[in-house]
């Protein structure tokens, strides 16, 4: 399963930095959210995908949910430690279970790997994925949503405003609200778990008929666990493996092994992880 995480898929080097402007622009097209175009949507678009591909990127939002998302979390099972929970992670890992994994985390880490998952499709630009987000997101609810967030936080009517000055090309749109926008689109998808699994399921898929299908690369045990009241920080070793496509080991190579920093969160008396 290649889930939707940034640790275990990142892009790095000048390919990535060389190739971010012609990507801002694709994703715009792809997902023809904003009516207003690369002049309102790039500042937040490109530090999307700026972040999409480094390892660091994780992002907090406190967003709605839909029924499907609340039903979700009320039969959300919880563990008795932030080791059970680890456990369970791993097991569903090593399966390429991406349901029970995105089941495994905390509300706000599920709007973290959704928000990668959306962006994931758009840089993908294929038909496949672009079906995925149709299925699960609403274009213009998610427009309007944003229009009438960003109208009752900054006081100003984008659609009006930009109506006023249609014709105007010296004109220069209100700056966009990056969070904002990060917020509307995770709290206007439908079902995050549904989405999360049909996503990963996709560039599973995807990256079998090329061939290049990446093994899941070992876990440790969880090690250096600090409890500190309702939150928990852990490390476990990660064995990197040779991605598809890659040429493998040489004989007598062993594989590099890092330290993967985990976060946990207790909520309602039970563990679940708050990052992957």
């Amino acid at each position: 399963m290649t889930f939707i995480s940034l640790n275990d898929r990142p892009i790095s080097g000048s390919n990535a930095e060389d190739k971010t402007e012609e990507s801002n622009n694709k994703l715009g097209l792809f997902l023809q959210l904003n009516r207003y175009g690369e002049n309102v949507m790039s500042r937040g678009f490109t530090a999307g995908v700026l972040t999409l591909f480094v390892p660091i990127f994780l992002f907090a939002a406190s967003c709605a949910s839909s029924d499907n998302d609340k039903m979700e979390r009320e039969n959300q099972k919880r563990y008795p430690s932030p080791t059970a929970a680890f456990d369970a992670y791993r097991k569903a890992r090593d399966n390429r279970d991406a349901r029970t994994v995105f089941s495994l985390l905390t509300s706000q880490a599920q709007n973290n790997v959704v928000f990668e998952a959306f962006f994931g499709c758009a840089m993908l630009h294929s038909k496949e994925a672009s079906a995925i987000v149709k299925k699960y997101v609403d274009g213009a609810a998610i427009n309007d949503d944003y229009e009438k967030r960003y109208k009752k936080k900054h006081g100003i009517d984008i659609a009006k405003l930009m109506a006023e000055h249609e014709n105007d090309q010296t004109f220069v749109p209100p700056p966009h609200d990056e969070q904002l926008w990060r917020d509307v689109v995770t709290a206007n998808i439908k079902d995050k778990a549904g989405f999360y699994e049909a996503v990963a399921k996709h560039l599973d898929e995807r990256a079998a008929k090329r061939h290049e299908k990446n093994p899941v690369c070992p876990l440790g045990d969880l090690e250096h666990l600090v409890v500190h009241d309702d939150t928990a920080t852990g490390s476990a070793k990660k064995t990197i493996l040779p991605k598809g496509g890659e040429s493998p080991l040489e004989p007598g190579q062993s594989p590099p092994v890092h330290e993967k920093t985990f976060k946990f969160r207790r909520i309602n008396g039970g563990w679940l992880l708050d990052s992957l």
